[in-house]
């Protein structure tokens, strides 16, 4: 299954409650997205301007910026960490996600 909106996920400890998963689709260049893809990368560092969550999921899509436009590769992530408070580290505004991969969808698939 490709890439979709919001979704809700059941609560593992407790079924009858379940919570809003959010999926953001984002434009991911190379060599950013072939590491992603080989599962060599595993974080993002991204502007916060969707108000990310743990649980939330990233639909990352290469972008060919030279053609300006999608390849088709979609990496389907979840994400597990978010580091915001490194003032020092991380500009204002932006975060650093740490995911795991969940579904890797080829070009033509």
């Amino acid at each position: 299954r490709r890439c979709q909106g919001a979704v809700w996920r059941a609560n593992n400890h407790d079924t009858t409650k379940r919570k809003l998963i959010m999926t953001h689709s984002l434009k991911t260049v190379n060599p950013y997205f072939e590491a992603v893809w080989q599962g060599l990368k595993t974080f993002e560092v991204r502007e916060n301007d969707r108000d990310y969550k743990v649980g939330d999921l990233l639909c990352l899509k290469e972008w060919d910026y030279k053609g300006e436009r999608y390849t088709g590769r979609e990496v389907t992530v979840e994400i597990t960490y978010i580091l915001d408070y490194f003032r020092e580290i991380i500009r204002d505004g932006y975060v650093v996600i740490g995911f795991q991969i969940k579904s890797i969808y080829p070009a033509f698939a």
